[in-house]
């Protein structure tokens, strides 16, 4: 996952590039909070985290793509998130699938996302 913000009401188009060497399974990208970074020593890592809230932008089969697919979507987000998250998830035997991703590219193309709590202003001192 990588810390990137997405805000409510604001509509995004995302442009990625994904090749995979696995043919079953699905892959999602979603907008998150909460995700943790874990290890990867105990069994029970290797299971999904248990996330705040999330949002899926984008999910597919996973197919075999000996070369990178363009792959680009558009969402709405529903609440404000903070998170960008990739996520293989392979029906086969072992808890794993492999995915490269490459040049993500997501751009705000549409909505008013809520305005968030401007700052007060500063008071000028007095002038003496």
């Amino acid at each position: 996952f990588a810390a990137v913000p997405f805000a409510v009401g604001a509509t995004y188009e995302v442009t990625m590039w994904m090749q995979t060497s696995n043919p079953n399974g699905q892959v999602f990208v979603k907008a998150a909070n909460g995700l943790q970074p874990r290890s990867t020593a105990p069994r029970a890592a290797a299971l999904l985290p248990s996330i705040a809230s999330q949002q899926t932008m984008f999910s597919s089969e996973m197919y075999y793509y000996q070369n990178a697919l363009q792959i680009t979507f558009s969402f709405t987000a529903n609440d404000n998130y903070a998170q960008l998250w990739l996520h293989p998830y392979w029906t086969g035997g072992a808890p794993q699938a492999e995915m490269r991703v490459d040049n993500i590219r997501i751009c705000m193309v549409g909505g008013t996302p809520e305005p968030e709590t401007p700052e007060p202003p500063t008071p000028e001192p007095p002038t003496p």
